[in-house]
């Protein structure tokens, strides 16, 4: 997840926004190091003058396209039709929600019926939100757990999973009208495979909970869920574990380095990250 945070933060340090996260496009090593790949529909927001001339079928900051993302990996503005949105806010909640599958419960599936199942998959982590009934049962599946959206009245209400000033302003907000729901909480009914620890602002359910907001406008920067308590080496979990051919001590801002090269010595066998990621997966039916 670290190593995740820090692509994207990269990415969007340098104007890049990939709007295209899910599992299927991040990649592991053999080593352990993750490559985020396909930038297919990469929006640059450096030089808006430049992609006029060099792209085929040039975006405007309010003629953007909403037709980005993958299932149950797109953010909810791009589902009410909005043409000018936050591209780096659109990467934010596909972390989230990429992230949530670390914890999700596994469940029996074939690459036959299930769309987003790498091929030959016999297990695979549900997904935070369901995209298997189109763009109405998607909206609905996140309006399920979040709440359906609407304008907050006061202080406490704006603290609501559900509030979302200015939804209603939305293209196709007004559309569709949803059953008036509160959302649930994200809980261990949701998360079964959550590492032990506290539920508080040290649990990858906070920087989930952060990450998957409505207003994209609060969504944690990139940059800033690498300081999150999760992530922290003197957290809970423990120090950040890096594969050896990662650099250590760098960052996307710069600052603090995102964890240390593990080499274990056991048996006179020098193990590293790779080499306990590959005895694990040979090992797994998954």
């Amino acid at each position: 997840m670290t190593q995740i945070i820090n692509a994207v933060a990269y990415l969007h340090v340098h104007q890049i926004a990939h709007r295209d996260l899910k599992p299927a496009n991040v990649l592991l090593t053999s080593t352990g190091r993750v490559v985020v790949i396909d930038f297919g529909i990469a929006w640059n927001g450096s030089d808006e003058e430049d992609a006029k001339k060099s792209d085929l079928w040039p975006e405007q900051k309010d003629k953007m396209y909403f037709e980005v993302s993958t299932g149950p990996y797109r953010a909810p503005e791009l589902l009410f039709g909005t043409r000018s949105y936050n591209a780096y806010a659109i990467d934010l909640w596909s972390l989230g929600t990429l992230f949530a599958e670390f914890f999700t419960e596994l469940a029996p599936v074939s690459s036959s019926d299930y769309e987003y199942a790498p091929p030959n998959t016999r297990y695979c982590r549900t997904s935070l939100f369901d995209a298997s009934r189109g763009e109405i049962g998607l909206v609905w599946s996140i309006f399920k757990i979040l709440g359906t959206p609407r304008e907050p009245n006061d202080e406490t209400e704006d603290k609501k999973s559900w509030a979302w000033p200015g939804f209603k302003d939305l293209p196709d907000a007004q559309k569709v009208e949803f059953t008036k729901v509160d959302g649930v909480e994200l809980d261990e009914r949701i998360f079964p495979n959550l590492p032990k620890g506290k539920w508080d602002d040290s649990s990858p359910v906070d920087l989930i909970r952060r990450l998957v907001q409505y207003p994209p406008e609060r969504r944690i920067q990139a940059t800033e869920a690498l300081e999150h308590a999760f992530l922290s080496p003197a957290g809970l979990y423990g120090e950040v574990l890096i594969p050896e051919d990662l650099q250590a001590g760098i960052s996307a801002s710069g600052s603090n380095g995102i964890g240390k090269v593990l080499i274990v010595e056991l048996n006179g066998a020098r193990r590293t990250l790779g080499d306990m990621l590959l005895e694990t997966l040979s090992s797994s039916c998954v």
